[in-house]
């Protein structure tokens, strides 16, 4: 059988349909169809221990002195019925047994010489003219059959790749695992890259992939420090581990009492043991005063010439009538943000103006302005309020200003809180591979010393590899392809049937044995040389490494020889192991 495929013997790739094309059998002869499809034909010879027919080097044999009685002096040929035997039974003149008539006639004996039919199978018609029997091999009509009738005989073409094979069809039998794609449109695989929310790793320009460096040049993960009115957290990365630090904000504005010490937020008391003070201010037309938490304006009077107005002896503005007895120059209000003046006839007075902000807690008493105690005691001013932002919460208790980082707990989020602080768990993407020649040169199969019984016997090994997951904290999803990438195998003469393949071993934190192989078979016992040309055959599997563990990878290659009988070759024999690992 030739059979053209993926694992087969001699594969390549072309525009075609594989061709599967099968040997019959009848009684008395066996047709066998090779790789390169040529369609030969073995007769059958009888077992029996009485069967005088044989095989000599070119062609069936029945030796003349087998033909003799036990003591030689007479032969044991005889005319049946419908049968002439002439002859001595020497070479020069050998035994002929005829028909009389020809085939299908009437012989010269007592009765009528037999009639030869020919015969039919699903493969082949056998047809009898004239005493000649002829063979005709069937070619199927089904669709695809690339089996032809050419002047030479039966011929199979080769497809564009030197082979019969399609590689879309080829294609149909691989595969992809966990992280990885195939497409078997064009062949190509690629890497799985997860939806899920938080993954980082991406494909770089280069094709590659690739995973951003964190905030500060950390791992792949990036967490960012969140702002509110009053406090910003601030991130430091330090190898895989991330701190966030909260700051309170401290406003500049003129007149805040608020500072940061080493030790936190302080606001000092008042000159009255009370609340912090209040500083005076200064505008163009009015000077602010706090003494002992009570604020006291002066308006400011312009010493330029000419300006009628002044201070009084009781306390208020005056403007002193023009010269001539004519009136005094107008005086009006003014307003700052922070006070409103107010003329009432000849007296100009101020009001200091507070804030209606919810919150505020200045008040204006009938002896000054005031800011009362807060509850429970303590230094005074407005107490602080903790706030929560989209990435921490802040809390102030008994003094003490704390912020907790917010931990999103969808699904694929890398990031979480230990003891220590923020963590986010590193993760690893690599390869290794092994390859072994374990023939360069053409080889005898004999100089193996491998028994003709079927059984695999190791003639190469590669040095063992080591695959170590990094991680301490994640898996490692692991895809391993196993090859026999090319071997060569010539046929002199003789029946042979090998198998030449790569056998994998893995043991460790996860154990087992992969194997694939190219299988060698020819039956012709013409003389060759004949070649056969294997572009490889793989096997890949999948399996993941717990965090922190590893496998130790063994390849070998080995032959088995099923039949052997005559001369034959390997050359060219070449093993590839290729394992891609990713968290």
């Amino acid at each position: 059988m030739a059979y053209l495929g993926n694992n087969g013997c001699g594969c390549g790739c072309g525009d075609g349909k594989p061709v599967n094309v099968e040997g019959g059998e009848t009684p008395s002869a066996k047709d066998i169809v090779s790789a390169g499809g040529v369609v030969t034909t073995d007769v059958k010879i009888s077992k029996h221990p009485e069967n005088l027919l044989s095989v000599a080097g070119d062609g069936l044999l029945v030796r003349k002195e087998d033909c003799r009685s036990a003591d030689g002096s007479e032969t044991r040929i005889e005319a049946g019925p419908g049968a002439d035997l002439t002859g001595s039974g020497t070479w020069e003149d050998p035994y002929i047994v005829s028909f009389g008539g020809g085939v299908g006639g009437t012989g010269s004996g007592e009765g009528d010489a037999p009639t030869l039919k020919g015969g039919e199978t699903e493969t082949a018609a056998d047809t009898v003219k004239d005493g000649v029997v002829t063979t005709d091999v069937k070619l199927s009509d089904e669709d695809g059959n690339a089996l032809e009738v050419r002047a030479g005989g039966l011929y199979v073409p080769a497809g564009d790749g030197g082979g019969a094979v399609d590689c879309d069809e080829m294609r149909k039998c691989v595969s992809a695992g966990d992280g990885l794609t195939y497409d078997p449109k064009n062949g190509v695989f690629e890497a799985k890259l997860s939806g899920d929310d938080g993954n980082t790793i991406a494909l770089g320009d280069d094709g590659g992939l690739f995973v951003p460096a964190g905030t500060g040049g950390g791992p792949a993960a990036t967490v960012k420090g969140g702002e509110s009115p009053t406090a910003v957290n601030k991130v430091d990365a330090d190898g895989s581990t991330f701190t966030v630090t909260p700051e309170a904000k401290v406003s500049k504005k003129d007149g805040n009492a608020i500072t940061a010490e080493p030790d936190g937020l302080y606001v000092p008391a008042g000159g009255d043991g009370g609340p912090s003070d209040i500083a005076g201010g200064e505008t163009q037309t009015a000077k602010t005063t706090v003494d002992a938490g009570k604020v006291t304006a002066d308006v400011k009077v312009s010493p330029k010439d000419g300006n009628t107005l002044s201070v009084d002896g009781d306390g208020g503005l005056y403007v002193a009538p023009a010269a001539g007895g004519g009136d005094a120059a107008p005086v009006t209000g003014g307003e700052t943000p922070t006070i409103k003046t107010t003329v009432d006839g000849n007296k100009v007075t101020g009001d200091t103006k507070i804030s209606a902000a919810d919150g505020n807690v200045l008040k204006a008493n009938d002896d000054g302005l005031f800011v009362p105690a807060p509850a429970g005691g303590g230094d005074g001013g407005a107490p602080l309020q903790g706030g929560k932002t989209p990435t921490a919460t802040t809390t102030v208790k008994d003094g003490t200003v704390t912020a907790d980082v917010i931990v999103s707990p969808d699904k694929g989020n890398a990031l979480k809180a230990q003891d220590n602080g923020l963590f986010v768990p590193e993760k690893f993407f690599q390869t290794a591979e092994i390859a072994l020649t374990s023939i360069t040169d053409e080889v005898d199969i004999s100089t193996f010393n491998v028994p003709v019984d079927g059984t695999g016997h190791k003639i190469a090994e590669a040095p063992p590899l080591e695959f170590v997951n990094p991680s301490p904290v994640l898996p490692m999803h692991v895809v391993v392809d196993n090859q026999l990438e090319h071997c060569q195998f010539r046929i002199f003469n003789g029946n042979v049937k090998t198998v030449m393949g790569t056998r994998l071993h893995i043991e460790g934190d996860v154990t087992m044995d992969v194997e694939s192989h190219q299988q060698f078979e020819d039956h012709n016992v013409e003389n060759g040389p004949r070649m056969w040309d294997s572009m490889g055959a793989h096997e890949p599997v999948t399996f993941t490494i717990p965090p922190g563990g590893k496998v130790t990878m063994t390849m070998g290659a080995y032959l088995a020889v099923y039949l052997y009988d005559g001369k034959s070759t390997l050359f060219q024999a070449r093993h590839r192991v290729t394992a891609w690992g990713g968290n």
